[in-house]
């Protein structure tokens, strides 16, 4: 997170704070940062990876993700935006720098591949089974 508020500040943004948990979900995004300009806010998802960006065949270690909220909202925002800062573990270390990665709401419409579904739990709380003993396993409730 602090490279990419590093960089936002570098280009003269003013990035917000970590958005709580439901102001992501309901934003699409990890935080928002203003344009010198005022102008609106650009939302900006962020996903740290401990590894490189690439193997060393030059393949992509592996996909990003993100959630549906964060797909809409990349569909519908010109200026959503997935910031991938990689290879962590290694800058932490010492032993490597950090890797980064940006890519635009529409690169990500483009790209994304559905893979995942949510599941609302809401109206289930009265099945919601406790477990006894270690190894046990409640029966399942029958809809």
């Amino acid at each position: 997170m602090e490279i990419v508020c590093d960089a936002e500040r570098a280009r003269h943004f003013k990035p917000g704070d970590l958005l709580g948990q439901r102001a992501q979900h309901d934003e699409g995004c990890d935080l928002l940062s203003v344009p010198e300009n005022g102008g609106p806010a650009h939302r900006i998802e962020v996903k740290g990876w401990g590894e490189p960006l690439l193997k060393p065949d030059g393949s992509f270690t592996y996909p990003a993700d993100v959630n549906q909220e964060q797909l809409d909202r990349a569909r519908s925002d010109p200026t959503w935006r997935l910031e991938i800062v990689a290879n962590l573990t290694a800058e932490r270390a010492g032993s490597g720098k950090a890797e980064r990665l940006t890519l635009s709401g529409a690169e990500v419409a483009e790209r994304a591949i559905g893979w995942r579904y949510r599941i609302p739990l809401d109206d289930l709380a009265n099945r919601v089974a406790g477990v006894t003993a270690k190894g046990d396993s409640p029966d399942v409730a029958k809809p």
